[in-house]
């Protein structure tokens, strides 16, 4: 009986949940998983994203609670680190022009290898994006901002995108 104890004693597996915002996950994963990978080969431990109560849960599991607590150490570092390169992003003026393109439409709003939205870019000298939210542009100018709206709504209508 000792023995089946002992097997399950070593099979046991920790698991313990952080929660983060749900446009972080891609940042937090990295490109091509290259920032959880360290994390999991640093610290022998899998690292899972799931759906939570208020954004995503990442969930730790590996067969010490150390493993485990230096993981999650580990990516709370990233996110606070994360955070922090938001907030300092934050401080510019920015407008999210509500109209969602998907498909062909952003495409065509895009175009060919990025070029159209690169001249809406060097023309305006806003910084455009597409969001899921829309389109949001950002300039360290709120003039800029306002200018390069005009100009995002002008290329949305000429490509008969908005009404």
């Amino acid at each position: 009986a000792g023995m089946v104890l002992g097997e399950a004693a070593a099979a046991a597996i920790f698991t313990k949940t952080m929660s983060l915002a749900a446009d972080m996950r891609g940042r937090m994963i990295g490109r091509g998983g290259s920032e959880v990978g360290k994390v999991e080969a640093a610290h022998g431990v899998s690292v899972d994203f799931g759906k939570g109560t208020d954004g995503l849960d990442v969930v730790v599991s590996g067969e010490t609670e150390e493993a485990v607590d230096q993981a999650l150490a580990t990516l709370a570092a990233r996110k606070e680190l994360l955070q922090s390169e938001d907030a300092g992003k934050i401080v510019q003026p920015s407008v999210v022009v509500s109209t969602i393109l998907v498909g062909r439409q952003r495409a065509m709003f895009i175009g060919k290898a990025g070029a159209a939205i690169q001249a809406l870019e060097a023309q305006t000298g806003a910084r455009i994006a597409l969001r899921d939210a829309g389109i949001m542009i950002t300039a360290a100018d709120a003039e800029v901002v306002k200018s390069a709206q005009v100009v995002v709504l002008a290329r949305l209508a000429t490509l008969q995108l908005i009404p």
